[in-house]
């Protein structure tokens, strides 16, 4: 701190012969301009205190809750994934005691099945070979697993018990031979079929609905019809069997049948490719896939094919829906995100 300047004066009395006395003034000053000032205390600066990051951790998988509602909306909250990694997945259906779904997976080029619980956790995989697994379909107790594979060259149906186990091919045709429903009673197995056909290329070929034993004995042809028949679908009664037909130049529509084939019905009518029907476990209503306004949702309507209602509403593809055995949910495959396993609450729909 610099002082401010003091003058202090002091008189001096000279010799006698001096008559003028003086005053002599001593100047007190601070210090000189030459000096260096004293350094200046620098003014205190604070470093942000840097709060270490929290550990990372896995975001839980959402779980299906009971309480859970979702309206139909153009926007709807309520479909979530329960895969964890996006992948193409395909036919996911929920098992009989409503604690598993059974699924397909492509990876590198190849595709097996795999169980895992409803929240899309515990993952099992039940099919390993070189061949190409899909559509499996539970038996009505939950004991076996109906699925296609190609493990033999050609698209053929097989049956393993529900850990993986004891398999057995059903069908051994050149044709390729898809999509088993089983029966409600376990006994029969539908499924769709070529082997009608006599053109080894298929260049012009169109499908039908077979049915055949359980033990892939008695195989019989239900549908003759000039155009695709596709993806059946036993109704839990056991009275009617729903599928996706397709006449030649038309888009596919949604129809039922008796078990034996006979009085087919067509339920859809203003839906582009409409199919993957699948009833509700009180028969009253079929989910299905159809394609309107540039993509493919998922709906519902009353089993007479009334009061059609979308249940999905996203610019992604979504098909394969299956319900859950309470008929409160319905899973499904979608595109969306890269490809998942999504569920919905379909309770609340009116």
């Amino acid at each position: 701190m610099l002082t401010v300047p003091n003058r202090r004066c002091v008189p001096v009395i000279a010799a006698a012969m001096l008559v003028l006395a003086t005053l002599a003034c001593e100047t007190i000053t601070g210090p000189s301009p030459t000096d260096t000032p004293p350094e200046p205390i620098p003014s205190a600066t604070f470093e942000p205190t840097e709060v270490p990051p929290e550990p990372a951790t896995s975001t839980p998988l959402p779980t299906i809750t009971p309480t859970q509602t979702i309206a139909p909306s153009p926007t709807p909250s309520g479909p979530m994934t329960i895969t964890s990694d996006p992948g193409n997945y395909g036919g996911p259906v929920w098992s009989p005691d409503g604690t598993k779904i059974a699924f397909s997976l492509r990876v590198d080029r190849n595709s097996d099945i795999y169980i895992m619980n409803t929240d899309g956790s515990g993952v099992t995989r039940l099919t390993d070979n070189q061949g190409y697994d899909w559509d499996p379909s539970w038996s009505p107790d939950g004991k076996h697993i109906a699925f296609v594979s190609r493990r033999e060259g050609n698209a053929d149906i097989y049956v393993m018990n529900a850990e993986g186990g004891d398999l057995q091919r059903l069908t051994q045709h050149p044709s390729a031979e898809t999509g088993p429903s089983w029966s409600p009673d376990g006994a029969q197995i539908a499924f769709t079929t070529y082997r009608h056909e006599t053109d080894e290329l298929c260049v012009s070929c169109n499908s039908e609905i077979y049915v055949m034993n359980a033990d892939g004995s008695n195989v019989m042809r239900l549908t003759y019809n000039p155009g695709s028949d596709e993806t059946p679908a036993w109704s839990p009664d056991g009275n009617r069997i729903a599928f996706s037909s397709r006449e030649p130049n038309k888009s596919y529509r949604v129809f039922v049948m008796d078990p034996d084939g006979g009085n087919q019905i067509q339920l859809t009518d203003t839906f582009t490719d409409a199919g993957d029907p699948a009833w509700s476990p009180d028969g009253i209503y079929i989910a299905f896939s159809a394609r309107e306004q540039g993509n493919t949702d998922i709906y519902r309507m009353n089993a007479d094919g009334s009061n059609p209602t979308r249940v999905t509403f996203h610019t992604e593809y979504d098909s394969q829906p299956s319900w859950s055995p309470d008929g409160r949910f319905l899973v499904f495959r979608s595109s969306r995100l890269g490809g998942g396993i999504y569920t919905i609450d379909v309770s609340s729909i009116p």
